[in-house]
């Protein structure tokens, strides 16, 4: 990957509850991607990035799109309210650079032991039989 990847979870919605590393982060990010309202309440930060927005039911796509623009050497910007690695968009974007054979450093699967602890909440939710294969990744 040439550029930057950046799955940001930007709190619970409230402007001033942002913290300054997610502020950080979008304003460095050359493209914002994320579902529309989420980008409508980070308007306030935004500047001359290129954004993408969609509507529900089309999380793989944006994942999928981000994956693409940092592999172009963008830094983009991965919006979801909340905490991204719990409901946000980090299971979908592991999913896939996995798909694209990414792994850890040492030889690991990306995120064989960190991204477990969100999929957990996975359960409880209606997810798609897409997003539940990830619980037993």
């Amino acid at each position: 990957m040439k550029g930057k990847l950046l799955v940001i979870g930007f709190g619970p919605g409230s402007f001033e509850h942002i913290t300054q590393r997610a502020r950080e982060a979008i304003q460095e990010s050359d493209m914002i991607i994320g579902y529309k309202t989420y980008v409508e309440l980070i308007q306030g930060l935004l500047t001359n990035q290129q954004i993408i927005s969609t509507g529900m039911t089309e999380e793989v796509s944006r994942a999928q799109e981000a994956v693409k623009q940092a592999e172009a050497g963008k830094t983009v910007a991965v919006i979801s309210s909340g905490d991204a690695g719990v409901y946000g968009m980090a299971g979908l974007v592991y999913e896939v650079l996995i798909e694209k054979g990414w792994k850890k450093r040492n030889g690991r699967r990306a995120g064989s032991n960190s991204w477990h602890f969100g999929y957990q909440f996975m359960r409880i939710s209606p997810w798609s039989a897409r997003d539940a294969r990830c619980l037993y990744d």
